[in-house]
């Protein structure tokens, strides 16, 4: 299973890189905004990457497209609407939790990172 983890600071990729291989997931990709993640996923590519992309990590907050629109799009995309998005962010409002799960991701997971936390909620999206 590939797994994409787009955020815009590399040590937060890193380091769920590094949880998710404690639990043997794999392979990474990795993307810096929500411009690159879609470009990996491949737009309206039929032959893209995309269709082995089984789960996607985006950050709410980045430079450029941000996350949630980022989600909102891969969303309307007839090929990734169904795969899992858990969104990262350090702001847990009321109002960025109801934003998030209005774009369409399935799960967020709290800066700062928690291994427990997000291998949980990667399973549960995944089992769903």
């Amino acid at each position: 299973m590939s797994i994409l983890i787009v955020d815009d600071t590399k040590s937060i990729r890193s380091l769920i890189e590094f949880f998710l291989q404690t639990q043997g997931y794999g392979p990474i990709l990795h993307a810096e905004s929500g411009e690159q993640a879609l470009e990996i996923l491949g737009g309206d590519s039929q032959d893209a990457e995309s269709q082995e992309i089984e789960l996607i990590f985006l950050d709410v907050i980045m430079p450029g497209m941000g996350g949630l629109a980022a989600c909102k799009s891969i969303k309307q995309d007839a090929r990734l609407a169904n795969t899992p998005i858990v969104m990262i962010t350090s702001d847990l409002t009321p109002q960025t939790i109801e934003a998030v799960f209005e774009a369409g991701a399935n799960e967020i997971v709290p800066k700062p990172l928690d291994k427990a936390t997000l291998l949980a909620k990667v399973a549960a999206v995944l089992n769903d």
